[in-house]
């Protein structure tokens, strides 16, 4: 295991042959195919340029914008917490509570909430997560983030590399050769202060931020086994 508590899951692998799917759509060439088109677009371009037609120029830059456009937008998982504002009033001990008879009892059982045990409640990380906008403290930042661990059931596995990688390729986001899409990245991207991957891992378990102490206390109670994750 990582310094960051994430895990490299094996390479799925078919009669021998390695079968990860590739992190941007390949380019098929055939006629017909997209990159068929992109290959006509480009020519007209070409021509476009060459004749001096300002708007047929810009009508062709936006076919292709729209073929190769932004990566694929970070998942959304029903059930995640959508504001801060819907977590006004909650603390750390009502979020375990509400997952079940023996979440809470455990984690204060093994000294998840313990400081002293290198555990700890929301409440005791302390000041602005400035990533995240005005007003918005690092104990915010710790419930929002793990209200929508727990919400998104991401962490199910008893490791949080999906609430992270999402469905990209585990090997590939944890390289950082292809980007994450988990149901948590919004929380580390902004609490953490980064898009880069590399640096997400680095912070992920730092307890002075509310994202890695959510992220310890969801790993404490997950070695624990404590009954936090829909698992009797």
């Amino acid at each position: 295991m990582s310094p960051s508590g994430l895990q490299h899951a094996p390479v799925p692998e078919t009669d021998g042959e390695r079968r990860d799917l590739p992190p941007w759509p390949t380019i098929d060439d055939r006629p017909g195919s997209p990159a068929d088109g992109f290959s006509r677009r480009r020519r007209l371009l070409v021509a476009a340029l060459v004749v001096g037609s300002p708007a047929v120029c810009l009508a062709l830059f936006a076919g292709l914008r729209g073929l190769f456009g932004a990566p694929p937008p970070t998942m959304i998982v029903a059930g995640q917490a959508q504001s801060l504002e819907e977590l006004r009033g909650k603390t750390t001990e009502a979020i375990l509570g509400a997952q079940g008879p023996d979440c809470l009892a455990c984690a204060e059982r093994t000294g998840c909430l313990d400081p002293k045990q290198e555990g700890g409640r929301c409440e005791d990380t302390s000041g602005m997560a400035e990533g995240c906008g005005p007003g918005v403290t690092e104990a915010d930042m710790c419930l929002k983030t793990l209200t929508d661990i727990f919400a998104s059931k991401c962490a199910a596995v008893l490791q949080e590399t999906p609430c992270l990688c999402g469905s990209t390729n585990t090997q590939a986001c944890l390289e950082a050769t292809a980007p994450p899409t988990g149901p948590v990245l919004p929380d580390y991207t902004c609490d953490f202060n980064t898009t880069s991957t590399p640096t997400i891992l680095a912070r992920f378990r730092t307890q002075t931020f509310g994202a890695g102490q959510a992220n310890a206390l969801v790993q404490c109670v997950a070695q624990s086994d404590c009954k936090c994750f829909g698992k009797t």
